[in-house]
C-alpha cells in the first residue's frame, strides 16, 4: 500500500525505527535505490543480524544505527514478556519488559533522542517513517511532533496492549492531516499525508 500510494522515485529519506533484522529496510533499499534508509535497532544481537543481512545484500543506501529512540539519551534494558514462550521471536524485545517486571532474555541497549540524529544530518522530514517499537510509539511521536507533522507517510505497529496510546497517536496523526489507510489484524497501521 505504501508503494501504491507514493511515487517510489520521489522517496528519498526513510526512517526505520525498530529495524529488527531489516526486512523493511532491505525491501525499500531495493525498491528505491536512490533513497537513504536510516535504520535503528537497539538490541545488540538483533543489530548484528541486521548488519549481516545488509552486507549479504550489498546495500550501501542503508545507514544502520545500533541505537533505540527514546525521549532522552540513556542505557535501557530490553526483554521479552515473561508470559511468552517463543523466546526466539526477537521482534518482541521492549523496554517495557525488563528485569524489574520479570522480562526474559534481558539485553541492554543504547537509546538516543531522534533529534540528536536528525539535527546532525539536517533532516526535518521523511518520506516514510516506519515504527515497530513495542509500545514506545507515543513517546517517540510526542518527542518529535514537528518531524511527524512534516513527513509524508507513517507505518507503525500499534500493540493492543497500549490501546490508550494508540488513540492518542491517531488523534495526533489526524490533526497533522494524515489519512488513515490500513489496519491489519496484527495492529499494523498505515497513514499517508493528504
Amino acid at each position: 500500500l505504501i508503494v501504491e500510494s507514493m511515487n517510489t522515485h520521489q522517496i528519498k529519506n526513510i526512517l526505520d525505527l525498530g529495524a529488527n533484522v531489516g526486512m523493511f529496510s532491505l525491501y525499500f533499499a531495493k525498491l528505491c535505490p536512490d533513497s537513504i534508509i536510516h535504520s535503528f535497532e537497539p538490541v545488540p544481537l538483533t543489530y548484528q543480524i541486521l548488519k549481516k543481512n545488509i552486507e549479504l545484500n550489498n546495500f550501501n543506501n542503508i545507514k544502520i544505527n545500533n541505537f533505540g529512540i527514546s525521549n532522552k539519551s540513556e542505557q535501557l534494558e530490553l526483554g521479552i514478556p515473561y508470559n511468552r514462550n517463543d523466546l526466539d521471536n526477537i521482534g518482541l524485545y521492549s523496554i517495557h519488559e525488563n528485569s524489574t517486571n520479570n522480562g526474559k532474555s534481558i539485553q541492554t541497549g543504547t537509546f538516543i533522542r531522534l533529534r540528536e540524529y536528525t539535527n546532525k544530518l539536517n533532516l526535518n522530514s521523511f518520506d516514510i517513517i516506519k515504527m515497530d517499537v513495542e509500545g514506545c510509539e507515543l513517546m517517540i511521536l510526542e518527542d518529535n511532533l514537528e518531524l511527524f507533522k512534516n513527513s509524508k507517510a507513517v507505518h507503525m505497529e500499534c500493540n493492543s496492549k497500549y490501546a490508550d496510546n494508540t488513540l492518542k497517536i491517531k488523534s495526533y496523526l489526524t490533526n497533522f492531516g494524515y489519512k488513515y489507510i490500513m489496519n491489519t489484524h496484527g495492529g499494523n497501521e498505515l497513514w499517508i499525508a493528504q
